[in-house]
């Protein structure tokens, strides 16, 4: 298996990224970018494929893309990337006013109430055209029609408790233990605490081996053969109350302070969700008490923000 970057060996990256590759369209942050890239540079090693699951308008098939042209040990890159998206959204819905809003996206103009991206995820990655075969529809009827194995997976189609076990049930088999990893764009992020329950109930299999300093892209590395049965019984009503303390088991894996605020407001969410109303309210205020968050701090995370509007806190 392949060294798993520090975040100075990242840091260092941003030197030889193309100013147009590093700034590409895209929901991603500072170290998403670097990481897709160095996955596609430095990590690919040709056995099997990469899976991009939840691709929006193509900005980590794009800086994947790249960074395989980087890779000498890259091979046959002919259509390894596997963009997975349902490529539409509502008109009038968030994405559609988010992705609209970027310059240089034209969307083209709704049908029966759809908005579809696969024109702007075409013009985004038209250079790299040839490495990335495009998989439109929602996922759990896709699925992965392919004899070859998984080098590395990326998962931010989880946005249900049901989606992240159907990809666990369906992708994570093709995961080859000492070979492949798992990059979840969500498992540091508030709304979805189920991508974090999940993948510590596979934390025999999948262990996380590097979590940036901020909200961003982990990676987890596959140390175990993972089957379709032993995630559904895993998974198998997971998303429950009595689960939440896997978050703070998971917490107690990552180190950055900015992490350990995330990972709380994780389970603070999962609270609220599962109708805890007065005690995620009095957890919000102690998460607040215990990190020394002022308003100014709550109000530059824009999840944080959100949580504490959602729940009825002031910040």
């Amino acid at each position: 298996m392949r060294a798993i970057p520090t975040t100075t060996e990242l840091d260092l990256l941003i030197e030889e990224l193309p100013h147009d590759i590093y700034h590409c369209l895209g929901q991603l942050s500072y170290y998403d970018r670097l990481i897709y890239y160095w996955v596609g540079r430095s990590f690919y090693s040709g056995f099997g494929t990469i899976v991009d699951a939840g691709a929006l308008i193509g900005g980590t098939a794009k800086l994947m893309a790249y960074g395989l042209t980087q890779n000498p040990n890259a091979g046959d890159t002919s259509r390894r990337i596997l963009s997975y998206d349902r490529f539409e959204d509502d008109e009038g819905g968030f994405m559609v006013s988010a992705v609209g809003s970027w310059p240089g996206v034209d969307l083209p103009p709704p049908r029966e109430g759809k908005v579809d991206f696969e024109p702007a995820f075409r013009k985004n990655t038209e250079d790299y055209a040839g490495m990335i075969e495009v998989r439109r529809g929602d996922i759990t009827e896709v699925g992965y029609r392919d004899d070859r194995p998984i080098e590395i997976m990326s998962v931010d189609v989880g946005k249900t408790p049901e989606l992240m076990s159907y990809v666990a049930r369906e992708f994570f088999p093709r995961l080859v233990p000492g070979r492949s990893i798992v990059l979840n764009q969500d498992y540091l992020f508030p709304f979805q605490p189920w991508v974090i329950m999940a993948m510590e109930l596979l934390g025999d299999c999948l262990v996380l081996d590097y979590a940036p300093p901020t909200e961003c892209t982990t990676i987890h590395r596959c140390i175990k053969p993972i089957s379709a049965e032993l995630v559904q019984s895993r998974l198998e009503g997971y998303w429950a109350p009595e689960q939440l303390h896997l978050i703070e088991r998971a917490a107690k894996k990552l180190s950055a302070p900015m992490n350990q605020v995330t990972m709380r407001a994780a389970q603070i969410n999962g609270m609220w969700r599962f109708g805890k109303r007065k005690a995620a309210q009095e957890a919000a205020r102690q998460m607040r008490a215990e990190f020394l968050l002022s308003a100014e701090d709550i109000r530059m995370k824009p999840g944080f923000e959100r949580l504490f509007n959602e729940i009825g806190v002031p910040v």
